[in-house]
């Protein structure tokens, strides 16, 4: 089956595993009234010292793929992907302040499918923040974000915040 994969450019269900959120009962933010740039510029107060961004995409435009490249983290976890096909690019990047500006400064410019199609943050083995198919402008953060963090985050990046409902 690696050569039907490799022929058609599909990755594997084994391949697609990693860590990820179980999204019953977390936050859940939506930012359709915002906009990605504002989002991605005020997330850092989010999340703790040491967080990763995983970036995830299939049409993400050559000067943000290479600024991506320029600020590839060290030390990364392996993350649940979330695109069957076409095989998409991956990127793991430290979450500070410098990097989050730049990033922002990109999105500015581009499309979200020209950034990414899924953004996630994680911490070691724990994902703190799941966002699959970014253009529906909603994302699951882990019940380890405190409440009022996410209010004062909310505020600042003009969104909505809730608690997800536990169940399927």
């Amino acid at each position: 089956m690696k050569w039907l994969s490799r022929l058609f450019n599909y990755v594997p269900a084994h391949e697609r595993k990693g860590i990820s959120l179980d999204e019953r009962g977390c936050w859940l933010i939506d930012f359709k009234k915002s906009d990605f740039t504002l989002f991605v510029r005020e997330m850092g107060m989010l999340f703790p010292e040491g967080a990763i961004i995983y970036l995830e995409g299939t049409a993400i435009a050559p000067d943000v793929e290479e600024y991506l490249h320029s600020i590839r983290a060290d030390k990364i976890t392996k993350v649940e992907m979330g695109t069957i096909w076409p095989r998409p690019k991956i990127f793991h990047i430290p979450l500070v302040a410098e990097y989050l500006e730049k990033l922002a400064a990109l999105t500015d410019t581009h499309a979200i499918p020209e950034v990414c199609d899924h953004f996630h943050v994680y911490k070691d083995n724990q994902v703190l923040l799941q966002g699959h198919d970014m253009l529906d402008k909603t994302v699951y953060l882990s019940n380890e974000i405190a409440e009022n963090l996410i209010k004062d985050f909310c505020a600042k990046a003009n969104c909505k915040y809730r608690k997800e409902k536990d169940g399927a």
